[in-house]
């Protein structure tokens, strides 16, 4: 009898001593050096819904050698469960888990390899979340690259996130961009765009170009988006926070090149431009010129 299954992204499990059904979560954390999957296992009706008065029993698992590393607090009958989930998980599980825990650690090595120009941080340009975790740009600039979709009055429309990466911007908002997919005999184009920006103390998105169709068009488009993903705004918030940290590390690497290297980052002060030894740094790091970029730069 198989006891894993996997249906629709979601991995299943059915406990073969008494039949009872489970959803199994998975996440893996943000440390490249962490083997761990996280599971969550709860027990679901023929319906799939949660079993009311049921708790999530949580598990984590190694990635390689697929043996448990930790359970925490549970009950014989629990322990008896997880037991039994990791002893039945067959090749398609294992492969399932496997490719959604080598998605995320591949997330996380471009998170913290990505590097923002500091001209662009401290101008406040836009960098869109899809350029920074994958490979090529969005569809909204050249490429075939974006961040959501989603099916609405039978036309399915693309939606792409962009976020200020400088740190010491607190924007707290999201600027969106959307558009209606077309397959054309010459590809896929995008029709019918918009621009929304969603800032977080907001419930809901505000219109800010709707050129391409009408406010009530795109505000249709949103809130569908909205209400397919309960967790939609806090997945935002963590995209904002992942770049704000790229813009923090991106300006301390510029900080850590030698001062005759910092033209090329931005970090160079205009040579027209007259500053104080003790005054404010132009590249906006907060230390003195004469810590900062003026640290190598003699005086007549």
């Amino acid at each position: 009898m198989m006891t894993t299954d996997v249906v629709d992204e979601s991995l299943f499990f059915l406990m073969p001593e008494d039949g009872r059904r489970f959803v199994v979560r998975d996440t893996s954390c943000d440390s490249l050096e962490c083997q761990a999957i996280h599971l969550s296992l709860l027990e679901i009706d023929a319906e799939d819904r949660p079993v009311e008065g049921t708790p999530w029993i949580q598990t984590s698992i190694d990635a390689n050698t697929w043996r448990e590393i930790s359970s925490g607090d549970l009950s014989p009958a629990e322990q008896r469960l997880v037991d039994v989930f990791i002893a039945d998980l067959d090749d398609q599980g294992r492969a399932f888990l496997r490719e959604r825990f080598d998605v995320c650690k591949e997330h996380t090595r471009r998170i913290a390899s990505h590097v923002v120009p500091t001209e662009e941080i401290l101008d406040g340009i836009l960098v869109f979340y899809t350029e920074v975790v994958g490979d090529g740009r969005s569809v909204f600039n050249g490429g075939d690259l974006s961040g959501f979709s989603i099916i609405h009055e039978g036309a399915t429309y693309l939606i792409d996130d962009l976020y200020c990466s400088n740190p010491e911007c607190d924007c707290q908002e999201v600027e969106l961009v959307v558009g209606r997919l077309l397959e054309t005999p010459d590809g896929k184009t995008l029709e019918n765009s918009f621009k929304a920006t969603w800032p977080f103390s907001s419930r809901s998105p505000r219109i800010d170009d709707a050129s391409g169709c009408t406010k009530s068009v795109a505000k249709g488009i949103l809130s569908a988006w909205r209400k397919s993903d309960p967790d939609l705004a806090s997945a935002l918030r963590r995209r904002y926070e992942e770049v704000k940290g790229i813009g923090r590390r991106s300006l301390a690497c510029a900080l850590s090149l030698p001062a005759g290297d910092r033209a090329a980052s931005g970090f160079s002060p205009d040579s027209k431009q007259k500053v104080g030894r003790n005054e404010p740094c132009p590249c906006r790091s907060g230390r003195k010129y004469k810590k900062c970029c003026g640290k190598n730069v003699t005086t007549a």
